[in-house]
């Protein structure tokens, strides 16, 4: 299974999928959705620059990393999963973000 499918079956409609940085900020900047799970890093690129977009929108989100949470300081004050990381948990979480 993979996120896409995971988020579907737990309920919750998948508003977009980036694969770059490029795609990624201009999905921040549209801001059509409630909620964004962002990988620490998109083909190599840290996801900094996204979640800036998305603090200064007041749009939550939650990292998700191979990397400690200590270790990506822009993402302090997120949320965050560890990877590898289980979609039961993932879901979870989001539905706590969503209320």
């Amino acid at each position: 299974m993979d996120l896409e499918d995971a988020l579907t079956a737990g309920g919750f409609e998948v508003a977009g999928i980036a694969k770059s940085l490029n795609e990624a900020l201009a999905a921040a900047e549209r801001g059509d959705f409630k909620v964004a799970i962002l990988d620490a890093f998109l083909s190599g690129v840290s996801s900094a620059p996204i979640a800036a977009v998305l603090n200064a929108s007041a749009v939550p989100f939650v990292v998700v990393s191979g990397y400690e949470a200590d270790d990506l300081a822009w993402a302090q004050g997120a949320r965050f999963v560890g990877k590898p990381f289980d979609y039961v948990e993932l879901c979870a979480l989001l539905g706590e973000i969503c209320g």
